[in-house]
């Protein structure tokens, strides 16, 4: 009778790698790149070192045992992989455990949650790990990732996954928030629309607002409405429901920064309606 050997603790935090594929070639069963900047972007670099300086100091703060943050870069020989090449951030030491794992994965999230304004890395289920004392660590912590960033505009984005089996991931690129950045909430804007244009590279989707779910506030609005998205997998169903000439209905908030006049409106939820049925989808 055969055993089945018990599956290995994946221990990793993070998974970075460019959005944009790199140029890969086998040859005699290696593989081969064209450039060493197609593997690891410069700013991917900096996030990673700051990221593993900032877990680590919160490692410390908690003072868990025998427990430590280190990176890799990560190189996969494997023709079907798509990013073969990844920056990987992960817990060793001999007391890592599962609940190891999700505790610095959530506050990986929280900190990278205050450099990207996406509000669904803060709704993540992993999030609740963390007492309130553990949140106001990390995001003490967390303000010298963002001082890093500060203002700064990333034209090669990178993604940042959290874990190996995450595959969604979160783009990071465009201009970064400022460092002192007080934001409110003008309005919550609902509706279901046609996609009209999507950038995977500027992380913009355009929509054209047919029918809004919020008739009674201000955003019951009609017309073309530009979002931010950093969620890669908003990207990729707007990207099917335009080939299929189907309509999304979507979630988005519009602030406005401390400084700015302009306000900036997110992508927050969405999800692809058939055109003949828009009317049968109901947002709570």
């Amino acid at each position: 009778m055969k055993v089945s050997q018990p599956r290995a603790l994946d221990c990793s935090l993070l998974v970075m790698h460019p959005i944009c594929a790199p140029n890969v070639y086998s040859s005699d069963g290696a593989l081969e790149f064209e450039e060493e900047g197609a593997l690891v972007l410069p700013n991917q670099k900096l996030f990673k070192d700051a990221m593993v300086k900032a877990l680590s100091e919160i490692i410390a703060a908690r003072k868990d045992p025998h427990i430590a943050v280190e990176s890799r870069l990560r190189v996969q020989p494997n023709e079907a992989s798509e990013f073969p090449a990844t920056h990987v951030v992960r817990l060793i030491g001999s007391g890592v455990t599962q609940a190891n794992v999700a505790i610095y994965r959530a506050a990986a999230q929280c900190i990278l949650s205050d450099l990207v304004p996406q509000r669904s890395l803060g709704e993540l289920d992993s999030v609740d790990l963390l007492g309130e004392a553990d949140v106001e660590l990390i995001r003490e912590v967390g303000k010298s990732v963002s001082a890093r960033f500060a203002n700064k505009s990333i034209t090669q984005g990178f993604v940042v996954r959290f874990g190996l089996e995450d595959l969604n991931g979160v783009a990071v690129q465009g201009v970064m928030p400022e460092l002192v950045l007080e934001e409110h909430v003008d309005e919550a804007i609902e509706g279901v629309g046609l996609p009209l244009a999507f950038d995977v590279q500027k992380t913009t989707v355009v929509i054209w607002m047919s029918e809004a779910a919020n008739d009674g506030c201000k955003s019951g609005r009609i017309g073309k409405i530009e979002a931010s998205c950093h969620d890669l997998d908003f990207l990729r169903t707007l990207a099917r429901a335009y080939s299929n000439r189907n309509m999304v209905s979507f979630k988005a908030l519009q602030q406005r920064g401390a400084r700015h006049k302009k306000p900036v409106i997110t992508l927050m939820e969405l999800d692809e309606v058939a055109a003949n049925e828009p009317e049968k989808f109901q947002l709570e």
